[in-house]
């Protein structure tokens, strides 16, 4: 067999593809790989990563259909030489509904120093895409996934109070108002969520006995820049959050609520809370009872891993 060039591939998918078949061409070792690619479920391509001595006479093709409901979580198998080059040397595909995964796919027994691999599973995530090599063979195989961290910032206020209230925004939901209770101190906080994808509308407010409110409503794109405010000792009743001020980026002069007018002079400290550019604002929580005693945020940051590539390095 005529000695082969290294060709390295890759893909990720678009928004609103999915990959549901996999396909496995195999004989003594891997020999190539494809990924039929939907979109509005409709078939749109299929990527194909062939060796050059890919679908001989001897060759079989797996297929590996992934229902609805079911998604790739990793793959493992083995690598190592055969006909003097380093190749997938088997191969078996993992999903959520066949977590011991479809095959192994070729039995490895004529190539040498075989090592095994297996990538690990994407946390809070999914699998976005492959990448690797052929030679004559499936040289080596990686995977791209992206993940979610969540970062929290606070809680603001009184830190020993036991958190008692908390808001999570889900894929979709928008904030599309926030109400703030508050007289001579600030005594609660609700609010409304519209869900973009399915309409619906939930509220969830966080106050205690206080009646005067004021309520800040949001345009579809309008976005929390950024939140201040103060807190201090309320009274003798502990450490309560005095005043509040939310800025957007149509409100860059903010709009805020309460007072420290009734607040120990000695006891107010300021708090400052910038969104992170390129995250999302996702979760709001802190502590409540008779007024508002802390507030903190969650901001959601995309991250992307690199896992391999499993195989010939190049």
């Amino acid at each position: 067999m005529a000695k082969s060039s290294v060709v390295p591939w890759s893909f990720k998918l678009e928004k609103g593809e999915k990959i549901t078949k996999i396909l496995v061409i195999h004989d003594f070792v891997v020999e190539g790989i494809g990924f039929e690619i939907t979109k509005d479920g409709k078939v749109i391509k299929t990527n194909w990563y062939e060796g050059t001595g890919a679908k001989s006479h001897t060759s079989t093709t797996s297929e590996v259909p992934l229902l609805d409901g079911d998604n790739l979580t990793h793959i493992s198998g083995t690598y190592g030489y055969h006909l003097g080059e380093v190749c997938i040397t088997t191969m078996t595909i993992h999903t959520d509904l066949f977590p011991e995964g479809h095959g192994q796919y070729c039995d490895s027994k004529e190539p040498s120093e075989v090592t095994p691999f297996s990538s690990p599973l994407p946390i809070d995530g999914s699998i976005d895409g492959f990448f690797g090599c052929t030679e004559t063979f499936l040289g080596s195989i990686g995977i791209y996934a992206s993940g979610k961290k969540i970062t929290k910032y606070g809680p603001y206020g009184d830190k020993e109070s036991k958190l008692n209230w908390y808001i999570k925004l889900k894929e979709g939901d928008m904030i599309s108002s926030i109400t703030i209770w508050h007289a001579y101190v600030v005594d609660g906080i609700g609010f409304e969520v519209k869900n973009i994808i399915s309409g619906k509308i939930y509220s969830q407010e966080f106050h205690g006995p206080e009646e005067k409110f004021n309520t800040i409503t949001f345009d579809e794109h309008e976005k929390i820049t950024k939140v201040t405010g103060s807190f201090g000792n309320y009274h003798d009743k502990g450490i309560k959050i005095a005043t509040i001020k939310i800025y957007t980026d149509s409100r860059p002069k903010g709009i805020g609520y309460g007072s420290e007018a009734d607040f120990d002079a000695n006891t107010i400290e300021k708090f400052e809370y910038h969104v992170t550019p390129k995250s999302s604002l996702v979760r709001f929580y802190g502590s409540y009872g008779m007024f508002l005693n802390s507030i903190g945020f969650g901001e959601e940051f995309a991250e992307e891993h690199n896992y391999g590539p499993y195989g010939r390095i190049i």
